[in-house]
């Protein structure tokens, strides 16, 4: 069903394949008759005796002597991938799922392009480069502290809300620094004693 479902959008937008769907009547009797290309997900369990099984796969050139495969792929290649970030003109690339590949790719990129990059790692990255342990820590306490703050018109203490964010591991210095940021972007408005979520008008 996936494939007949990527075929349908191939159809949509005016790309004509000739193809039945396994499941249609039509389909049915083809594999009954075995005079057809079945096309089945990886990883498919889908068998019947009548037809032959074979592997459509870039990693079919690593397996000459493992069965019948196909070596087609739906990845880019080094070339179109270079030719891509060419057309996009990014500021930064983030390479992954390359193996030993990811840093030889970026540092390829940074020669080469003069673009700046690197692998993609388990920090958080941005265009600008990769978010600090601090930057994501006043992240999740900016986070916090709008699950707190949370009703309308409802004024929140600043002694009120230093105490329930050391309950949920924040300094004093980091709920006012928070406080400040959320202010100074007119999420919160500041009262007589504390913080408001800011009026929509």
């Amino acid at each position: 069903r996936s494939a007949t479902r990527v075929s349908d959008v191939y159809r949509m937008y005016g790309h004509d394949l000739d193809y039945v769907d396994a499941d249609s009547p039509e389909g049915r009797e083809l594999l009954d008759d075995g005079k057809c290309v079945l096309v089945a997900p990886k990883g498919s369990k889908f068998k019947r005796e009548n037809l032959d099984t074979a592997l459509a796969s870039g990693w079919a050139v690593m397996m000459r002597n493992r069965g019948r495969a196909f070596p087609l792929s739906d990845h880019a290649d080094f070339r179109e991938l270079l030719s891509f970030i060419r057309r996009c003109r990014p500021k930064r690339v983030l390479t992954f799922h390359g193996g030993k590949m990811t840093k030889g790719f970026a540092e390829y990129v940074r020669k080469r392009l003069g673009i700046d990059a690197g692998p993609l790692t388990s920090r958080e990255e941005t265009i600008h480069g990769p978010v600090t342990r601090g930057e994501l820590r006043m992240k999740v306490c900016y986070e916090q502290l709008l699950r707190t703050v949370r009703i309308p018109g409802f004024e929140y203490t600043s002694p009120w809300l230093v105490k329930e964010m050391a309950r949920r591991g924040f300094t004093r210095s980091e709920t006012e620094a928070a406080l400040t940021h959320l202010v100074d972007r007119r999420v919160l408005e500041l009262t007589s004693s504390g913080v408001r979520l800011t009026q929509v008008a």
